[in-house]
């Protein structure tokens, strides 16, 4: 299996697995003395504290690449995933304690019965029908019923833990044998003036034009234009060429630097391959091999280098293409680097950049850059034929042609995936194989050192490694699937690849990771959405080849079936996704299809995340929420002839941190009711919950921490999913299409039990007439906000509490906003936004 051996990667997942594990232990410490699992727990600590300092001295040898360490290095990852299980589950029995006193019990579903916990599933209300049809299917019951059946009970979770613990010690014992097989690790120490001239293949051709160049004339000329008509100026002009790997930048740098047309416009050439690495020294003193031989010839410590070269270059307009520039250079680097070309010493140069970073070239360019796509069609399919029979007029047999543009589209456009490819074509020009490439899609290969997919994984390695989770746990969705911002960081959140001490922080550090992984090209924003009420909805997605990226850098962790289209499903992946939209000629219910789901129904005890998305048959899917007991994540955007008998009871919620379930009321209403009776004094609690509804715009969220409450239908605040909400921070009521004028006395009631409570939102609730007439019986309450909602006109200062803060007014009526501006005081900061005094000036004119 490829990547089997990248241990840099299995090292990066252990140590984000213990960063999880130790802390949450550590917020658990009271409690678990309390519960009398002190000296298994502690025993847990300890070993996790082992494991991370064999992984330190793992990374001590980062050169090694073993099959025995990777497999070792593997397990541990798996047995600290069991052990992440069972802190969330004392978590959860803890939180279940603070609701519920001393009565202690498992957690349950709707019907009463007893729900899977983390280490194996229990027969429910659906068992026997479950048996019947697993019977019918060729399976024993008995495969899927579990040993952990029952109420809580304190001596079994004790002998998990203590298994788990057991394992991670064998496990480690064997890390530390294959690095004792394997012996001392040697370095030979570098020698800092050797390395800047040590050789590079790309670093002697980068520059030159190897073959003919398919497309990217007219980019040729702009850049060629651009270069005469900057002659008369004084400065330095940056141009940045921007795109993905293999796109064609270094060729299109290439075209221009030795076009016979420019010779007439520079003084002097020099290009310099960069690289991701970057050694202002080496770069430097090859800059002084293109202007003068030997001019730095025993210099080799770098404040010297630069006057060199500033002396050679005076007056002097030069050609420099930097190729491949990646984002570890700094500002005073660059500097650096620019400072002989710059106006007060040579004059008019200009500077060719590439970069795979898009905020890289932003932030160096001098002038808009060259966003690089692949290339036409035409074009494009030359080259492949060029790639695969060395010759692009060569009259191809029709069903060597048919498959060789079916190969050609999955390309979409990449000359070095077009290269690859054809080398892998050109071995034998016969249907089978062709068939077989287009099949295995042999073109992604990692074995394939100078192919795309190494080209594009050399971009993945660069991230820092939470980075690398956010982008490789998208490889579930559908290729060209748009994410919607907001719902891409709750999806994020809830598998805990973004961290923070606050449900705010946590969402902001999201955003963050989504901006960075855009900036370095992973992702591209690609749809802005103007909703009814104003928001505004942004969108993002990935390119075909970066999703191919994602999905083989993935493989261990995510998987993802499409239709009848799917790979190797290994028994490790804690992500899954099945797509049934018909495209793929899936049929639901076929044998066929059965026949592949039933395969990966062993897999799915450690799934984390389950996407289901198409049409299907409701009872399919009953075993997967049987047996995916760990589930943190679960979304369902599908289509259904018979939803009411897909039984939603097996939904285990201990666990569950995001349920989006898009387009089915009836879906919502019962998992509501479900996790209802959790949250309501029943044990099964939700700690981190999202949950989204999208039926025509109505909706409700269960927020971080069960601090945050968002729902358009005024009928929730009156079940028990909200009264149970102890913790509640933040209430938003927002999309109100009905004609609701006030809220009902029970409704106000309801409302007015959050005691905690410290904001209250209202946004777009248009009818609204009349805020709650209690508000100030919220002791707590410190913001109160009020968003379109234009048929709002008085709030009176003794309608609110003494706790306010902060008052927000925003896009409603100019009578409200008037009113507002008086409530001002010392205490309480009145925000009014939008400009109310023009409104005002313009009635009073008219």
């Amino acid at each position: 299996m490829e990547a089997a051996d990248d241990t840099s990667s299995l090292q990066a997942a252990i140590r984000w697995l213990l960063h999880t594990i130790l802390p949450s232990l550590s917020k658990l410490d009271g409690w678990i003395r309390q519960a009398g699992l002190a000296g298994e727990v502690e025993g847990l600590r300890d070993e996790i504290d082992q494991v991370d300092g064999v992984v330190s001295a793992v990374n001590a040898r980062s050169e090694i690449r073993n099959r025995s360490l990777a497999r070792s290095l593997a397990a541990l990852k798996e047995l600290l995933y069991a052990a992440d299980e069972v802190v969330d589950e004392l978590d959860c029995y803890r939180l279940q304690k603070e609701l519920q006193g001393d009565r202690w019990r498992h957690p349950k579903g709707i019907d009463g019965q007893s729900s899977s916990s983390t280490c194996g599933t229990t027969r429910n209300a659906t068992a026997d029908s479950s048996s019947r049809r697993k019977r019918r299917r060729g399976k024993d019951s008995a495969d899927v019923t579990a040993t952990n059946t029952g109420p809580w009970s304190k001596d079994r979770i004790s002998e998990r833990i203590q298994d788990i613990t057991g394992q991670l010690r064998d496990t480690r014992g064997n890390v530390r044998r294959v690095l004792k097989m394997l012996g001392p690790t040697t370095r030979a120490g570098p020698n800092r003036c050797q390395s800047t001239t040590m050789s590079n293949p790309r670093r002697g051709t980068s520059s030159l034009v190897q073959g003919k160049v398919y497309g990217r004339a007219q980019e040729k000329s702009y850049i060629i234009e651009l270069i005469k008509e900057r002659k008369s100026d004084v400065g330095v002009t940056v141009l940045p060429i921007v795109g993905i790997a293999g796109v064609g930048k270094t060729t299109l740098a290439q075209l221009v630097y030795n076009d016979p047309d420019l010779k007439s416009q520079f003084d002097l050439w020099i290009w310099i391959w960069v690289s991701s690495s970057f050694d202002e020294t080496r770069v430097t003193r090859e800059m002084l091999d293109f202007v003068s031989q030997g001019a730095h010839k025993g210099r080799c410590r770098f404040p010297k280098l630069p006057e060199v070269l500033k002396d050679r270059v005076k007056s002097k307009r030069v050609l420099l293409i930097l190729d491949d520039i990646w984002d570890d250079i700094t500002d005073c680097q660059w500097n650096q680097l620019l400072a002989p070309f710059m106006p007060d010493n040579a004059k008019g140069s200009m500077i060719l950049v590439t970069t795979r970073i898009p905020s890289v070239a932003k932030k160096r360019g001098t002038t808009g850059p060259i966003n690089l796509d692949g290339l036409e069609n035409d074009d494009f399919w030359l080259m492949v034929k060029a790639c695969a029979f060395g010759d692009e007029n060569y009259e191809e047999q029709a069903s060597l042609g048919e498959l060789g543009r079916q190969i050609a589209k999955r390309l979409q456009g990449n000359p070095l995936a077009a290269e690859t490819a054809g080398t892998l074509l050109r071995e034998h020009l016969t249907v089978d194989h062709w068939n077989n490439i287009l099949k295995n899609e042999d073109w992604k290969s990692l074995q394939l050192s100078s192919g795309i997919m190494s080209a594009l994984k050399l971009c993945y390695d660069q991230l820092p490694y939470n980075l690398q989770q956010c982008f490789s746990y998208c490889s579930i969705f559908p290729y060209s699937y748009h994410f919607l911002a907001e719902e891409l960081l709750r999806m994020w959140i809830s598998q805990g690849f973004v961290k923070g001490s606050h449900s705010s922080m946590i969402r902001e550090e999201g955003r963050r990771y989504l901006c960075d992984l855009v900036n370095l090209g992973f992702f591209e924003q690609v749809e802005r959405k103007e909703l009814p009420s104003g928001h505004t909805q942004t969108y993002f997605a990935m390119s075909v080849l970066m999703h191919d990226l994602a999905r083989v850098v993935s493989k261990t962790e995510c998987a993802a079936m499409d239709g009848l289209q799917y790979n190797e499903i290994l028994p490790t992946i804690h992500h899954l996704s099945i797509v049934t939209d018909g495209q793929t000629g899936n049929i639901p219910g076929s044998e066929k299809f059965e026949e592949k789901i039933q395969s990966i129904f062993t897999t799915v005890e450690k799934l984390r995340t389950f996407v289901l998305i198409g049409q299907y048959e409701p009872s399919f899917f009953e075993e997967v929420f049987r047996k995916a007991y760990n589930l943190r994540a679960l979304q369902i955007s599908a289509t259904s002839a018979d939803f009411h008998s897909f039984r939603y009871s097996l939904v285990n919620l201990i666990h569950l941190r995001y349920l989006k379930l898009d387009g089915h009321e009836c879906v919502s209403r019962e998992l509501q009711r479900k996790a209802s009776s959790s949250i309501s004094g029943k044990p099964s609690i939700p700690h981190n919950i999202e949950v989204n509804q999208h039926v025509g715009r109505n909706g409700y969220h269960l927020g971080s921490q069960l601090d945050l409450f968002i729902t358009s239908d005024l009928s929730l605040l009156t079940t028990s999913i909200c009264k149970g909400l102890t913790c509640l921070q933040s209430l938003i009521i927002q999309n109100l299409k009905c004609e609701t004028r006030r809220l009902t006395d029970d409704q106000e009631s309801a409302l007015l039990l959050h005691k905690s409570l410290q904001e209250l939102v209202f946004d777009d609730c248009g009818y609204l007439v009349h805020l709650p007439a209690g508000l100030r019986c919220l002791p707590a309450l410190k913001k109160l906000k009020i968003i379109r909602c234009s048929s709002i006109l008085r709030l009176l200062q003794e309608e609110l509490p003494p706790s306010l803060v902060e008052l927000e007014i925003d896009n409603c009526s100019v009578e409200l906003a008037k009113q507002c501006r008086l409530l001002s005081t010392s205490k309480l900061e009145v925000i009014i936004y939008d400009d109310y005094d023009q409104e005002e000036t313009d009635t009073s004119s008219n």
